[in-house]
C-alpha cells in the first residue's frame, strides 16, 4: 500500500520525537553528574539572540531540566556514592540565519524577504559503571527555526482581521529562546542517559 506524503511526514515526525521518550527505570539508581562542563556559543548569522544570556544561564537551564527528568526516571544524583558516572562533555549553542521568502500570490506580502534565525543545540557525553573503564557514549540535540506564519494572532482575532490568512508576519524568537532550548536539550540528554543506564543494567 502506498503511504500518502502527509502520512509519511507524520510517521517521520513521530519517529523523531520518540527518540527522546523514555520510561522510568525499574529500579532506583544513583549517579554522579559533572556540572562544570563548557558551554560553547557560536553566532554565525546576522541576528543576535544567543548573546543575550550568559554561559552560566544556559548551563543552569540545562541542568535544571536534566535533573528533573533524571529524577522522574528514578535516577538520583549522588556524587558521594554513585553506581554510575555521568559525564557531560559540553553544551554547544549555534545561531545562524537563512534568507526566506513569502510565496503566496494571494497575499500582498508575496515576495517579502526576511533573514530568519536558526537555533542549533547539541550536547554529548558518556556513562559508565563506577569502577569500570568502559564508557558508553550518548548525545542529544535540539533545533528550532524562526518562520513566516499567516495564522491569525490574538490581536487579529479580536479585531476581526486576517480572516483569509493573507497577512504574513515573522514568527520570531523570544529573547529567552536559547535559554528555553537549553532546558529542552537538558531533558533530552536525560532521556539518552536513561537509555544508556538501562542497557548497562541489563548486562
Amino acid at each position: 500500500m502506498r503511504v500518502k506524503p502527509f502520512l509519511s511526514l507524520l510517521v517521520i515526525a513521530s519517529l523523531g520525537t520518540s527518540c527522546y521518550i523514555s520510561k522510568p527505570l525499574a529500579v532506583e539508581v544513583r549517579v554522579s553528574v559533572n556540572t562544570n562542563f563548557p558551554v560553547i556559543i557560536k553566532n554565525e548569522g546576522n541576528s543576535n539572540f544567543v548573546n543575550k544570556h550568559t554561559e552560566v544561564e544556559y548551563r543552569t537551564a540545562y541542568l535544571n531540566e536534566l535533573m528533573k527528568e533524571l529524577t522522574v526516571n528514578h535516577i538520583l544524583v549522588d556524587n558521594s556514592s554513585p553506581e554510575f558516572l555521568v559525564q557531560i562533555s559540553s553544551l554547544d549553542l549555534t545561531e545562524s540565519t537563512k534568507v526566506d521568502t513569502v510565496k503566496d500570490v494571494k497575499s500582498k506580502d508575496n515576495g517579502l524577504i526576511r533573514d530568519l534565525t536558526q537555533a542549533g543545540l547539541k550536547t554529548y557525553g558518556t556513562v559508565s559503571r563506577t569502577g569500570e573503564t568502559t564508557t558508553h557514549k550518548w548525545e542529544a540535540d535540539k533545533g528550532k527555526n524562526e518562520t513566516f506564519t499567516n495564522n491569525q494572532n490574538l490581536e487579529q482575532m479580536i479585531e476581526g482581521k486576517n480572516k483569509d490568512n493573507t497577512v504574513y508576519r515573522e514568527k520570531a524568537f523570544s529573547e529567552d529562546e536559547f535559554v528555553i532550548q537549553s532546558g529542552v536539550c537538558g531533558r533530552r540528554a536525560a532521556v539518552r542517559i536513561t537509555h544508556e543506564i538501562e542497557k548497562l543494567l541489563k548486562k
